[in-house]
């Protein structure tokens, strides 16, 4: 299990970053508003910017410390950048641009991506022989993406790779995302203004304000801790499992919470592993006896565990479905009329349309 460990203080004008941080194995989302800081995070980790203070490690090798005068150069820190436009080279091929940093490595790291897997997993066997001017926005993530893991990086950046994607295509690249991060298995910083990504990304979040980590965590932790996160649209939570079965339309995934039966078979399963996405907006809440007679097909005995007043007079509800997180949105009447409080039994009731693989 790899481990970047860092404390960044710089000053750029009038604004002042301190930020300390660690991030494990997976994807640690980094969140904030415009001008809070994140950028200039990414950067100092890359080594393209020189923090005033503090240390940057990644597991035993030391990439900056203010104290002892280190600093290695951005070339020398094996590191994968994926940038919000791609910055592919113009004047090579799709291949050349994928080789580009793979032939400058002399090692070959155990586990890690070949060229024919990254084009395969990638899907950009047809790109190959084209130049990038050729290319949607979203294959040119896709190529990005595939000539930073051919560098076998030992941490990979990403600056809001899918902010320049058609909509449509971005949950398909974020789910591919995801599947990688499970893959390569190393430490993954992503930098992101949407929520949408962020649920189906994060093992970790980080949210950045006014150059301060102001909340990290588990994504229902710091949904329920920080207002950026709580008032955003489309809350939700992602639920890993297994895909168990299939018939008559349906799937089944075996998830922490319990067997979801979404409506279509999972997209994109990856060694029979695949994240699906329960919006809080599309959990129903039951007290009492188990509900009867109805047409949505999971029924999942839950706990509440906190709730907390949010916009358009509603309330969040954090639950607790065997080993996962779900969340509800509900109004201030529903929870009076239910009684509703932390702790209480209840059972969460979601639609096998409404859950997105």
């Amino acid at each position: 299990m790899s481990c970047l460990e860092a404390q960044v203080s710089l000053k750029r004008g009038g604004f002042q970053l301190d930020a300390e941080f660690s991030a494990l194995n997976g994807v640690t989302v980094v969140v904030g508003p415009s001008g809070s800081g994140k950028t200039s995070l990414l950067r100092a980790v890359l080594g393209a910017l020189r923090p005033e203070a503090g240390r940057i490690t990644l597991d035993d090798q030391v990439f900056f410390d203010a104290k002892t005068g280190v600093h290695v150069p951005l070339e020398q820190r094996r590191i994968g950048m994926v940038f919000q436009e791609g910055r592919l080279f113009p004047h090579l091929s799709v291949r050349e641009n994928l080789l580009f940093g793979a032939k400058r490595l002399l090692v070959d790291t155990p586990g890690h991506v070949s060229f024919d897997e990254a084009v395969t997993v990638l899907g950009i066997a047809p790109l190959l022989a084209r130049r990038p001017a050729t290319l949607s926005g979203g294959e040119r993530q896709r190529v990005a993406l595939g000539r930073a893991l051919l560098a076998q990086p030992r941490l990979l950046l990403m600056d809001e790779p899918l902010a320049s994607v058609d909509a449509e295509r971005r949950d398909e690249i974020a789910s591919l995302i995801w599947r990688l991060s499970r893959r390569i298995d190393i430490p993954i910083l992503y930098i992101t203004h949407s929520f949408e990504e962020t649920a189906r990304l994060a093992d970790q979040v980080l949210v950045l304000t006014d150059g301060r980590i102001s909340a990290a965590g588990g994504l229902a932790d710091v949904i329920m801790a920080s207002p950026l996160l709580r008032h955003a649209p489309g809350l939700a939570v992602r639920l890993e499992g297994e895909w168990s079965a299939e018939g008559q339309g349906e799937a089944a995934v075996l998830t922490p919470a319990g067997p979801i039966i979404v409506s279509q078979a999972p997209s994109g399963v990856a060694e029979g592993r695949t994240a699906l996405l329960v919006r809080a907006s599309d959990v129903v809440l039951a007290v009492g006896a188990p509900p009867q007679g109805l047409s949505a097909r999971n029924i999942l005995a839950a706990r509440a565990v906190a709730m907390t007043a949010i916009p358009a007079d509603q309330v969040l509800v954090r639950l607790r479905a065997g080993e996962a997180d779900l969340l509800s949105i509900i109004s201030h009447t529903s929870v009076a009329r239910l009684g509703l409080k932390p702790g209480a039994a209840v059972y969460a009731v979601i639609k096998a349309s409404a859950i997105s693989a």
